[in-house]
């Protein structure tokens, strides 16, 4: 059962997971500059809003999870997609190698099931579905995708950021 707040905080988190989802199924490997602008802005406030999703229990339905879109990621990515990060941060182990595809794909995915549980007027399944991929895989996922966002964007030696004046191609938004 949620509180009386809640379905504030689950239309806002449906909101922003149809807009992150909307970049990244708009993804088009001329246009990997401003996807990446998007997916940055539209990940960032995706897991802003996560952290006020209300706790719920599923009544036990399960919901479809979307198709993986990593592949199409890569072709968008390209050279952008591989990376070096950091599994945990609180422990001493060298950096590893990463995707910023499957980062982005494994987001998608999971935010997805809770979008179809949210379409289908299960809010609680949704804000369960959306806690628990935040407290564990799609969470970790993300976090480590605005990491690589944020080098790709900003990073001084970044091609896009120094061949454009706005490397996110969003001024104005």
């Amino acid at each position: 059962m949620l509180d009386d707040s809640a379905p504030r905080a689950v239309a806002a988190f449906a909101e922003a997971a149809r807009a992150f989802a909307a970049s990244v199924d708009a993804a088009t490997p001329a246009g990997w500059l401003p996807f990446v602008g998007h997916a940055a802005r539209h990940l960032a406030r995706l897991y802003l809003l996560g952290i006020d999703l209300p706790t719920s229990e599923p009544e036990g339905e399960t919901y479809a999870r979307p198709a993986s879109p990593e592949v199409a990621l890569r072709a968008v990515l390209a050279e952008r997609d591989a990376y070096h990060g950091m599994f945990e941060p609180y422990e001493d182990a060298p950096a590893e190698a990463r995707s910023l595809a499957r980062d982005l794909a494994t987001v998608h995915v999971d935010v997805g099931e809770g979008l179809a549980a949210f379409d289908a007027g299960d809010v609680g399944a949704a804000a369960w579905a959306w806690r628990m991929a935040l407290r564990g895989r799609a969470g970790e996922h993300a976090a480590h995708a605005l990491r690589a966002l944020h080098a790709v964007l900003f990073d001084e030696c970044s091609p896009a950021y120094a061949d454009v004046e706005d490397p996110t191609g969003l001024s104005g938004v």
